[in-house]
């Protein structure tokens, strides 16, 4: 009897190893399959078009930048990714492909994050001062390169607040400024946002949430410096806010992840940096720089502006 009930946990095991491993097959062609039809749809094969990924010296060290566009004579676009620390540019083909008609779009992956960190891990240097020049010599580089007097700016996130601070600098290289998501006040931002989830949590009946954003409410507005804030606290309090907040036509998370894996622009270094490197303690660290950016965000680019 003991024969032969190993027998069949023996067998069971071994079926159980079999539809494990074509599962994880079927996985692994179903991503293939996309990712190959992805390349194929998003592929510009135009005469005048561009479709490039490249490393230039920038600030004395190289930095990745993803340049596509079917047509090189178009206006150029300098897209500054938020954060900091959260370039998207493997979700290009998902997001951008039809304004590629009518622009050449460059996504730059900015210093100590993203492919431009893997490329020199030992450069730390993200004062605002250095990113600002950073910026500088890619808009120059591209005016050369394309032939513009002005190259358009389109910041997201904290990218509106790279993107701001650089017009203020040099307004005569920039065509036009687009900010996406743009920060105004970076505490008020995320207090309205909260007060506004737990409004929605308390309609809901979920009176722990409610006094859970609550309590992160009243800690953030007490926080007067961004070097004392609680990172995890504010992590926490985003995530529940998100969570009440979410908008019509947003993508799931398990979408958002199957888009990335099937993009064709997804590499291993972009998986590493989302999975192991970066975190909201990274993205936070540059405020410092900005001085009373905390509190004020871009107030003194509109003033100025």
């Amino acid at each position: 009897m003991k024969k032969i009930s190993l027998k069949k946990v023996k067998k069971k095991m071994l079926m159980f190893f079999f539809v494990l491993c074509a599962i994880v097959l079927l996985t692994f062609l179903t991503i293939v399959f996309f990712r190959i039809h992805n390349s194929l749809e998003s592929k510009i094969d135009t005469d005048l078009g561009t479709q490039e990924n490249i490393y230039v010296t920038i600030g004395g060290i190289e930095q990745y930048l993803q340049i596509r566009g079917e047509d090189r004579n178009n206006p150029v676009i300098l897209w500054l990714h938020g954060g900091p620390g959260f370039p998207l540019t493997y979700l290009t083909c998902y997001y951008q492909t039809a304004l590629e008609k009518d622009y050449t779009i460059v996504c730059w992956e900015q210093r100590g994050c993203g492919r431009t960190f893997y490329r020199n891990k030992g450069d730390n240097n993200l004062a605002i001062e250095q990113l600002l020049a950073d910026t500088d010599e890619i808009i120059d580089y591209l005016r050369g390169r394309f032939g513009k007097d002005k190259i358009i700016i389109m910041g997201q996130s904290w990218g509106t607040v790279l993107g701001m601070e650089y017009i203020n600098v040099h307004p005569e290289k920039v065509a036009t400024y687009i900010g996406v998501g743009q920060v105004t006040n970076f505490s008020h931002g995320k207090i309205y946002a909260a007060e506004n989830a737990a409004q929605i949590a308390s309609e809901n009946g979920n009176k722990e949430e409610v006094e859970f954003l609550e309590r992160c409410i009243e800690q953030l507005s007490e926080t007067e410096d961004i070097k004392k804030l609680d990172v995890k606290s504010l992590e926490e309090m985003i995530i529940k806010s998100i969570k009440y907040l979410k908008c019509d036509g947003e993508m799931s998370g398990t979408k958002q992840i199957f888009t990335a894996i099937t993009s064709p622009e997804m590499s291993w270094n972009d998986a590493k940096w989302f999975l192991f490197a970066s975190d909201t303690q990274n993205i936070i660290a540059p405020w410092p720089a900005l001085g009373n950016g905390f509190k004020c965000g871009c107030e003194k680019a509109y003033v100025t502006a």
